[in-house]
């Protein structure tokens, strides 16, 4: 969009195969989201039924587990959720990750920080 958003760069890993990618802050989310062509690419499996999002309309997530590194620290096995159609073209980051960090928003000088 038009306002700059806190984004950081992700690598997501699973089965041998490797994928670095955009991910959004969002601290309103409980859950960490995946796209689904991040899903498709990493060949991810579906470990549960699929399940509503909230505040995201009819929105349909799969449960499932990557290999996720934040910020250089590596997260195996780390339950997510991914989205069941391109609807939603960003991976999400929630307070299942964001929980473990300080973050430092600096609106005015479009500046974020995550200790």
């Amino acid at each position: 969009g038009p306002t700059p958003a806190p984004a950081v760069d992700v690598i997501l890993e699973w089965g041998g195969r490797r994928k670095t990618a955009r991910a959004l802050i969002d601290t309103g989310a409980s859950g960490t989201l995946l796209c689904l062509s991040d899903y498709l690419d990493l060949r991810l499996q579906k470990i549960g039924d699929a399940e509503d999002v909230g505040g995201v309309g009819k929105a349909k997530v799969n449960p499932t587990v990557v290999n996720i590194t934040f910020e250089g620290i590596p997260f195996p096995n780390f339950p997510v959720m991914a989205a069941t159609t391109h609807d939603m073209p960003v991976i999400l980051i929630g307070r299942d990750l964001l929980n473990r960090y300080l973050l430092e928003c600096n609106g005015p000088s479009l500046e974020f920080e995550i200790r």
